[in-house]
Order: structure tokens, then sequence, then C-alpha cells
């Protein structure tokens, strides 16, 4: 594998692991908020990691589609998932989280196709 595969592989894995394992702490932080809210105010300071994650989670969406514009190994619905998740999040919470979820399993799904070195659908 070259260089460029390898760099394309790790951001696949890094979009994935985080979109997955951080999109159902995201997903449950979130619920916990607005079954909490009503109890105490303080429930309302765990909205400002959960929106953090989320604004990362656009930014990684931004930066995938630049990386991986030319290249048709990973699904273009993966980059607009990750980015309307934080669309999506300030309108519905939970929905936004459940974009991101998905968003991952679709990088951690592409990761095959990255590796397999038959596919080579880099320009077309």
């Amino acid at each position: 594998m070259n260089n460029n595969t390898d760099q394309l592989k790790s951001f696949a894995k890094i979009c994935g692991y985080l979109g997955v394992i951080g999109g159902i702490i995201s997903l449950v932080l979130t619920i916990v908020i607005l079954a909490g809210a009503r109890i105490s105010i303080y429930f309302g300071l765990l909205g400002y990691p959960v929106f953090l994650f989320r604004l990362a989670m656009l930014v990684l969406g931004i930066v995938g589609t630049v990386k991986f514009n030319a290249d048709k190994r990973v699904p273009t619905a993966a980059h607009i998932l990750l980015t309307a998740g934080l669309i999506a999040g300030l309108i519905f919470g939970p929905i936004g989280d459940i974009c991101i979820i998905i968003a991952g399993a679709i990088y951690l799904s592409s990761l095959k196709k990255i590796n397999d070195n038959n596919s080579n659908q880099l320009f077309q």
C-alpha cells in the first residue's frame, strides 16, 4: 500500500470509531440531558461536551469530503451524515447522534474496500 492509501485508511478508521463509539456516548448523554433537565440545571452542563463532539464531527465530515472527493471507495453519504449530525442535533439531539452513528458505520464498512488491492477506483 502506498502512503496515500494508508492515510485514507487511518482517517476512515478514526471517523468510523469516533462516529460509532462517540455517537453512542453522545446519544446516551443527550437522553440523560433531556430526562434530567427538569430535575436540575446541572444536567444542562452535559450539553457542552455533546455540542463540542458534534462540532468535531462536523469538521471531520468536511475534511472527509475534501480527502475522499475523488475516491469512490467511501460513499459520499458518510461525509454528508457526519456534517448533518451537528445540524440535526441542533434541531433535535438524538437524531443528530443517530446520523453520526450511521456515518461511523459507513466509514467502518468501507475499510474493506480501502484494504482491497483490486479496488483501484481512485479517479473514476
